[in-house]
Parts: structure tokens; sequence; C-alpha cells
């Protein structure tokens, strides 16, 4: 391989196949919203030359959340958001520093109709394949629509919702109960 490799043609076609063996088409302006992605392809050497018909495993992903996760990206494939990848062995600082930023702007409607269409199990495994595949503002934009489906959930509603089973006594709920307000009470009146 040459040392000076050619820039990735952003129509070029790579196939991306899930754990399942689902094979999933997508851009490559739209597969190089991931750092792991551009990293990888940056790694190897991957340039126009060679980039046409590349067919890459992605173990960690199974194939209708692989779907929806290409579904974003090649919505998203033009917005510029993505931190270019170093050189350096720090790589996902860039990542780190995109999904600490604060958001300005909200969940647009296009990703907010997207993800209100899925179910919250599918939410959190588009979730943990975003960060996976290092997409952060994907990985920003579930956390925040997860959030406000959230908020202002009584416990048994947040206990069905991310499936935790309840485990503790009549006794020990009324117990938190009581310390909760407690605290509550005495964070009010310091407010005062």
């Amino acid at each position: 391989m040459s040392s000076a490799t050619l820039p990735l043609d952003p129509s070029a076609i790579v196939t991306l196949v899930s754990l399942d063996g689902i094979e999933v088409r997508a851009t490559v302006a739209a597969i190089t919203k991931s750092v792991i992605l551009r990293t990888m392809f940056a790694d190897l050497g991957v340039d126009s030359s060679n980039i046409e018909g590349t067919s890459v495993p992605l173990w960690g992903v199974n194939g209708m959340i692989l779907q929806h996760i290409i579904h974003w990206c090649e919505y998203h494939r033009d917005d510029c958001d993505v931190p270019e990848v170093s050189q350096s062995p720090e790589r996902s600082e860039a990542y780190e520093l995109f999904v600490d930023a604060p958001e300005d702007d909200g969940i647009d409607e296009w990703d907010s109709l997207l993800l209100s269409s899925m179910e919250s199990i599918h939410l959190e495994q588009l979730l943990e394949a975003a960060d996976y595949l290092e997409i952060p503002r994907l990985v920003s934009t579930v956390s925040e629509f997860y959030a406000h489906s959230l908020t202002g959930k009584d416990t048994e509603t947040l206990r069905q919702m991310l499936h935790i089973k309840n485990d503790l006594t009549p006794g020990e709920e009324s117990e938190i109960k009581d310390t909760a307000n407690w605290i509550q009470q005495r964070f009010t009146r310091r407010q005062m």
C-alpha cells in the first residue's frame, strides 16, 4: 500500500454485517459518522481505490438495531458533527468531548419520530450499539430522548420501563420514602 491514500468517496457503498448475519448496505458518508469505523478504515489504509464492496462484520450489533443506526446515519450523513480521527493513542478523547458537550437545540423532529417508534428495550440496544460504534451524536440524542421518556414517571412505572425487579419489603420502601421526604424538606428549607 502506498503511504499516500486517496480520500474516501462518500458515495461508495460498504456492506456492514451484523452479529446475526444481516447485511446492511450504507454509504461511506453515513458509516463515517462512527469514530470506530473511520479509525478502522484509516488504520487499515482503506481508500477510494479499495472501499467499494467492502464487507465489515460488526459482532456487537444485531441486524434490526444496525438497520436503525444506518437509517439514522444516512439521514444525518451531511451533518458536520464528527470529531476528526486523531493519530494519537487518545482517539476517544474527541468522542468524550463531543458527548460531554452541552446540547444547544435538543432533539430534532425527525429523530424524535424515529425514536418514539421504538420500544424501550430497542432504545437501550440502540444506545449500546451507538456507544459501541462511537457515534457521539446518536448516543447524545438517544440518551436525551430516553431521559425525557423517564421524566415524571412514578416508581412502579420506572421499574417496568427499566425492567427492575422490586426486591424491597413494604417496610424498606416506607423507610426510603420517609428518608426522601425528610431530605426534600431540609433542602426546601435551605433554599428559602
